[in-house]
């Protein structure tokens, strides 16, 4: 295992996503275009000044940055992420109002996507000559997923049930309008500390599903260490393969406080072993099931982390699993955090 660090990103290489004619579009995109939200685009970024105040600086990274603000109408809390035009990682073309706007494949994912309790919603966007601006809700009080799991050492298995139930409905409601994520991490949840309720974040890295989760491809601009086995060796995965391993890694992660493997060679030939075979001079690639972890769950964790991603469990089977339905949400009651993996730092 590895120990815990910030799983940096780097950015990605600009590309154009095609755009087929309007009169070619195919019958997936006309029933999705159904759930598009009216997300208000605004040319004009002088009326961002209007509405909005810019806070301090949250993150940054080859794209732009990201900034906390308030709503000068409401005092709402907000975040903004700005994209820098010259570094947009893909582009593609929507019809805004009645005419055709070329703008970074993130806006046209987040639109499709619209509302779900567990995902981060755009309110609007705006733009000028050198950049998007996207403004999305905030909670008052929140910790991203990697910091909570950092304060705490580790989650115990009825927390990491509660959160990995939201996880997958989250992800379960994207696929479903047709946008695969594919840079599914801690950082990339968002903890509301006063309710416990996890939201997603960051459609940087996203696609568009062709092929529902058969859909096959051959890039990747997601987190090294949570890809699948198969990209590191063939450079080709698919929605359903990826999207289930990183889950497995998550899932892994939230319950022992570290990722299971944390570079290509592990990643592509570890083991998961009960915890009494584990020795203090096995191989790096040998991580623990730990006893005390429930059936279900290592029957989970084993399905979901296999190196075969034809013998991969489905995410349709991981939506079904026990581990996942048996789960009662309870946003409002504080999560229960235990303190062990002493011998581990996140950071």
């Amino acid at each position: 295992m590895s120990s815990r660090v910030s799983n940096y990103r780097p950015p990605p290489t600009t590309s154009t996503v095609p755009v087929a004619p309007s009169t070619s579009r195919n019958v997936v995109d006309q029933v999705l275009a159904s759930f598009q939200p009216s997300i208000r685009h605004d040319s004009d970024p002088k009326k961002f000044d209007d509405y909005y105040e810019k806070g301090k600086l949250i993150g940054s990274g080859g794209f732009g940055s990201v900034h906390s603000g308030k709503s000068k109408r409401t005092r709402e809390n907000i975040a903004i992420k700005y994209i820098l035009k010259q570094r947009v990682p893909k582009w593609t073309e929507i019809v805004v109002g009645d005419q055709p706007k070329r703008v970074t494949l993130e806006i046209q994912l987040l639109r499709r996507i619209g509302k779900h309790e567990n995902i981060i919603a755009l309110r609007e966007w705006f733009e000028n000559s050198v950049e998007f601006i996207l403004i999305f809700d905030r909670p008052a009080a929140h910790k991203d997923l990697f910091d909570f799991i950092s304060d705490a050492g580790k989650l115990s298995e009825s927390v990491s049930r509660n959160f990995f139930r939201q996880i997958v409905s989250a992800i379960d409601f994207c696929h479903r309008r047709g946008v695969a994520h594919r840079d599914l991490k801690d950082e990339n949840f968002v903890v509301d500390m006063d309710t416990k309720r996890l939201f997603l974040i960051d459609f940087g890295s996203g696609a568009l599903l062709h092929n529902g989760l058969d859909t096959v491809y051959t890039d990747f601009d997601g987190t090294r260490v949570y890809s699948p086995p198969e990209w590191i060796m063939t450079k080709r995965y698919t929605a359903n393969g990826l999207a289930v391993w990183s889950l497995g890694i998550l899932l892994y992660d939230m319950l022992s406080g570290d990722i299971p493997w944390d570079n290509d060679q592990d990643i592509c030939t570890g083991k998961l072993l009960p915890e009494d075979q584990i020795k203090s001079n096995n191989p790096t690639n040998q991580v623990p099931l730990f006893t005390k972890w429930s059936a279900e769950l290592k029957d989970l964790l084993i399905r979901m982390l296999q190196h075969d991603q034809k013998r991969r469990i489905k995410m349709e089977q991981v939506l079904t699993h026990s581990f996942v339905k048996t789960s009662t949400l309870s946003y409002s009651s504080p999560a229960r955090v235990t303190r062990s993996m002493t011998s581990k730092t996140r950071r």
